[in-house]
């Protein structure tokens, strides 16, 4: 699959919250796995109406650092 059409990490997570869902478990548990403070932001993913999250909402962005110079940082 091309990098393009590949799920992103976020679509995986809400996959899998929804999967969960209809598996019956509660959006309370469903919030606490995901780690979400607020109970808005679990909604948003298990959303499948008009205000469901799209490819617009996400943003692409590069972090230019590499991990070696992160840690340096750290220090």
């Amino acid at each position: 699959m091309d990098a393009p059409q590949r799920p992103s990490f976020h679509e995986i997570k809400g996959l899998g919250g929804r999967v969960y869902e209809e598996f019956g478990m509660s959006k309370d548990d469903i919030q606490r796995l995901m780690t979400h403070a607020d109970k808005k932001t679990t909604e948003i993913y298990l959303d499948k109406g008009p205000d469901a999250l799209t490819d617009d909402d996400y943003v692409t962005v590069k972090a230019p650092m590499r991990l070696l110079e992160v840690m340096k940082l750290a220090v």
